[in-house]
């Protein structure tokens, strides 16, 4: 393994941003609001670096299921491409699922609209991987 990670260069750089760099610019409104800005997307770099696979795999995995019900329940389900890269397959999929909501909720399909919502709450919680850094920081 390469050593260091990258991983660790980007809380290294975030770190050198924060405790040598902000303080110089600690008077400065905009040069402190840019920082704390590089800061979060450094945060979710790493975070990204960490978790996307993980997280688009499972978010695909449901998604198939998901789809493949809504389409068995008589929804019109788009055609979507669910091969090669699985960020690909998933933008293809979330969109398919899309392009379903408003026939997901024309009232009359109270099964799926709750089998929608499980997996919006799922999604959510699962990305907090990647976005969940953002949280409780001052961004700007």
């Amino acid at each position: 393994m390469i050593e260091p990670s990258n991983r660790d260069l980007l809380v290294a750089v975030a770190d050198a941003l924060r405790t040598r760099i902000a303080p110089i610019c600690a008077a400065d409104a905009w040069a402190s609001s840019e920082l704390r800005s590089i800061d979060a997307v450094l945060a979710i770099v790493t975070a990204r670096l960490e978790h996307e696979e993980d997280v688009v795999a499972e978010d695909n995995a449901e998604l198939r299921p998901l789809l493949a019900g809504l389409r068995a329940a008589g929804l019109p389900v788009p055609t979507f491409r669910d091969e090669g890269d699985p960020r690909a397959a998933n933008l293809d999929l979330r969109t398919a699922l899309e392009a379903t909501l408003p026939a997901v909720h024309d009232g009359t399909h109270p099964d799926e609209l709750a089998r929608v919502r499980r997996y919006l709450v799922a999604a959510t919680r699962r990305e907090q991987r990647l976005y969940g850094s953002l949280t409780g920081r001052r961004l700007f």
